[in-house]
């Protein structure tokens, strides 16, 4: 019986010494969160902009339709030539030859 309350009693004290060392750690995290300083900190607060800075839409809407208007005109002069051009011109062969080269690459 003596052998059993013997462990029973250090198991205690263990459990005892664990608790307040645990306790004091505990303890001290508590003070250093309390004692530490933001490392964000709001230094003035945001308003809304007087005037719009940029990008200027009028300068997006007048580049977008120049380049809009430029390329479709080069799409439909490349077109036209390409119609244009005879059956037996080398360059509609060379491009027929590699068309068929890439769609039978795929395939």
């Amino acid at each position: 019986m003596g052998v059993q309350w013997a462990n029973l009693y250090r198991a205690v004290r263990i459990h005892e010494t664990v608790f307040d060392l645990l306790s004091e750690e505990y303890e001290t995290a508590r003070i250093d969160e309390a004692k530490s300083i933001p490392t964000v900190g709001i230094v003035d607060f945001p308003s809304l902009p007087e005037r719009k800075s940029s990008p200027h839409r009028f300068l997006i809407v007048l580049i977008s339709t120049v380049l809009s208007v430029a390329l479709t005109a080069i799409y439909l002069l490349s077109q036209r030539s390409w119609l244009e051009m005879a059956e037996c011109d080398t360059r509609r062969a060379l491009v027929a030859r590699i068309k068929m080269t890439m769609h039978n690459g795929w395939s």
